[in-house]
Parts: structure tokens; sequence; C-alpha cells
């Protein structure tokens, strides 16, 4: 399945997959979002449901596959390795920003998971404005 605009972000935390989906929904509606707990789950979605979305956002600090393990799965496969990832992470070490860029990183995105900064870092992949929020 091809879709124009689309995207998979990949956490195992039920709060942050529901701020990115919110924000997202805000800054382009018209963006596919796709959410996996785990990374097995995206690669599962990735190879075996043929998705190819236009960006991927993962958690660097995931069980069973980290972020840095899931960029070095998806980097082996043709099929994928052309699609930019974009890590996020609360606070990584130096040593795992230098290894998440030499893994094939396109984007480190440092959180607090605020709505607000969501939609910042968002409007970089997927608009050209900043979100708005109704006011009631």
């Amino acid at each position: 399945m091809l879709i124009n605009k689309s995207c998979i972000f990949i956490d195992n935390d039920p709060y942050n997959q529901a701020v990115f989906t919110r924000a997202l929904g805000d800054v382009s509606p018209e963006t596919i979002c796709l959410t996996a707990s785990t990374a097995e789950d995206a690669i599962y979605m990735l190879t075996k449901e043929n998705i190819s979305p236009s960006y991927i956002f993962v958690e660097l600090d995931m069980p069973d596959m980290s972020g840095i393990d899931f960029l070095k799965a998806i980097k082996q496969v043709h099929d994928l390795k052309d699609i930019p990832v974009i890590v996020h992470s609360l606070s990584p070490p130096a040593n795992k920003i230098i290894e998440m860029k030499e893994s094939g990183a396109l984007a480190i995105y440092y959180r607090p998971y605020e709505y607000w900064s969501v939609c910042n870092m968002l409007t970089l992949y997927f608009g050209s404005q900043m979100a708005t929020i109704q006011q009631n």
C-alpha cells in the first residue's frame, strides 16, 4: 500500500501516541498516521503489510528492540532504507546520538512530549505554518 502523505509513530507509551496523533491531526489533517507500540510491530507493518510511509518516528528507548536497532534493521531492507526516520527521546546520551546518526537517523527530536512542541516539530515535515488552537 502506498500512501502519499503518511507516517508511522512507534512508541510504547499511549500518552505519547495520543499527543503525537492529535498534534499531527492539527498540523496536517490529510496525513495518515499509523501507530505501533513496538518496533517489531512497525517492521511487520512495513514488510508484511507493505506500508510505505513518508516518515517514521521512533522512540529511542523501547523494550526488546531499541530505536537504534530498528534503524539498523530497516536500513538493511532495500525497500525501506530510504524512508526518513526521526528518533525521539527524553535525553539521549551523546554516544547514542552519534550511533543514531551513523545508523541513518534523519533527525533526533528531544522532548518533553508536549502538544505544542510536537506541533512545532511536525511542521518541519508536514506543514508550512504553525498549528493554531481552536478557542472555545
